[in-house]
């Protein structure tokens, strides 16, 4: 497993996302982390269209959220976007799911955004729920009901 991050204060969401590529693509990523203060919220598919147009090869997977700061192993600042580039080297079989409705049944919305993703047969999960509003323990509940991988909450209480 190879990784690299990047960070950008770029306030335009293309260029800030062409300027991400421009650092990730060198590893030729399966799957962008990417992390963003709350100020790209608007217009999270500029900057996607920006690190697609940017990478080169296959496109990879892009799965991230907001926050109120961004941190890289060096910095931290409260505007900007930090992305964790991964490939594998066709190794692993990346998976997403998204599910709505998480303020209504929240285990069982989780429990079917997990069997959407890869089910028993996931080796590991990042799980990304709302924060704010969500039940954290309920998600959880919920994913452990499918995954066979070990699950355990971060974050949060």
């Amino acid at each position: 497993m190879r990784v690299k991050s990047a960070l950008t204060q770029r306030v335009q969401p293309y260029r800030a996302g062409m300027e991400l590529a421009a650092e990730l693509g060198e590893i030729k990523p399966e799957l962008v982390l990417v992390f963003t203060s709350i100020h790209y919220a608007a217009d999270f598919a500029t900057l996607h269209a920006g690190l697609m147009d940017g990478l080169p090869g296959a496109k990879p997977l892009v799965v991230g959220c907001t926050g109120d700061g961004v941190y890289e192993s060096d910095r931290l600042a409260n505007h900007g976007i930090s992305a964790l580039a991964l490939t594998s080297d066709g190794t692993v079989r990346w998976q997403a799911a998204l599910r709505r409705g998480i303020f209504g049944d929240v285990a069982s919305v989780a429990e079917s955004c997990a069997r959407a993703a890869g089910g028993a047969d996931a080796s590991f999960a990042l799980v990304f729920a709302e924060g704010t509003k969500g039940n954290g323990g309920a998600v959880l509940d919920g994913v452990k009901r499918v995954l066979t991988c070990p699950c355990r909450r971060h974050g949060g209480r």
